[in-house]
């Protein structure tokens, strides 16, 4: 009977830590979001052409991996902290708030690019048609990027919708593999 107590409270306890875990993972990815875009709108703003857009235009992919690893990184600490040991777990809440850090990047990115004010963040997070619309949108007219950069060439179509999946699957893949750091297993 004293098994079956033991038992249960530590299944309590792994729910309550996986929980508190995607609240900090979810918390985390906000501030972490607006500092990612509004990094990498200022890069897609001014990128010239010739060797330095190339330097640039990977360093944009870097502000990508940077963002997804502190978002990985603080949810792999605090699902250790959190005595969340098992790596599967671990493995699909760091996809979650990877996939979830992904979307609130994009919501950040529509707010800042949209110029009317009725559309706030709050309006674009619950509004994902709005969200997928402009998405669409940009992917047609190559969004913020300058007409000069990459050689010359701006970025739209299937090549755009190319480098935001090689974007999202970076984000999601490098927050999970680092939350997953918070596994003993």
């Amino acid at each position: 009977m004293e098994n079956q107590k033991v038992t249960v409270v530590a299944r309590i306890k792994g729910v309550l830590g996986v929980a508190l875990s995607l609240l900090v993972g979810l918390a985390a990815s906000v501030p972490l979001a607006w500092l990612y875009v509004h990094m990498s709108l200022s890069f897609e703003r001014t990128i010239v052409g010739g060797p330095v857009a190339v330097v640039m235009f990977c360093s944009l992919f870097g502000f990508a991996v940077g963002f997804a690893g502190f978002v990985g990184r603080i949810l792999g600490e605090e699902l250790g902290l959190e005595r969340v040991d098992k790596l599967g777990v671990n493995i699909l809440v760091g996809a979650a708030i990877g996939l979830w850090a992904w979307y609130f990047s994009w919501v950040v990115w529509v707010e800042a690019v949209i110029d009317r004010e009725e559309v706030g963040l709050l309006s674009v997070l619950l509004r994902p048609g709005l969200l997928w619309k402009t998405i669409v949108e940009t992917n047609m007219t190559g969004g913020v990027w300058d007409p000069r950069s990459l050689f010359g060439l701006t970025p739209t179509g299937v090549a755009l919708w190319i480098l935001w999946v090689f974007e999202g699957v970076w984000v999601v893949s490098v927050s999970t593999l680092l939350s997953a750091s918070g596994s003993d297993a």
